[in-house]
């Protein structure tokens, strides 16, 4: 390992009242933690999201058949909830490495998250 990076290690531990090797070993065990964490809420939006779409979809028809306003109020939901799953994406494809790493290479996401 770099020994910048084995001196940043080494002055965090001694911060934390810690040794390197635990602070490390702390760090590796996070990472898939971390990850599922961030599975989890783009789950939970993406969820919302879906409702969202699904309840805009049928206040659109309601209003429809019934020659309602509220169809107006649907489209809107469904507009808003199309930018939120383009938004999502966005933060998704920027989030991505990240989420991977942590489940296929702990060390390097510690090591990023040491870095910052």
């Amino acid at each position: 390992m770099n020994p910048e990076i084995t001196k940043l290690i080494t002055d965090l531990a001694a911060k934390l009242g810690t040794t390197a090797d635990h602070l490390w070993g702390v760090l590796v065990k996070q990472a898939p933690i971390e990850s599922f964490s961030s599975i989890a809420a783009y789950l939970f939006t993406i969820l919302v999201i879906a409702a969202v779409i699904y309840y805009g979809y049928r206040a659109v028809k309601w209003g429809m058949e019934n020659d309602d306003e509220v169809k107006e109020g649907g489209w809107v939901l469904i507009g808003a909830a199309c930018l939120a799953l383009f938004i999502w994406s966005v933060c998704l494809s920027l989030d991505l490495g990240r989420i991977v790493s942590g489940f296929l290479n702990p060390e390097y996401w510690a090591l990023k998250q040491i870095l910052k």
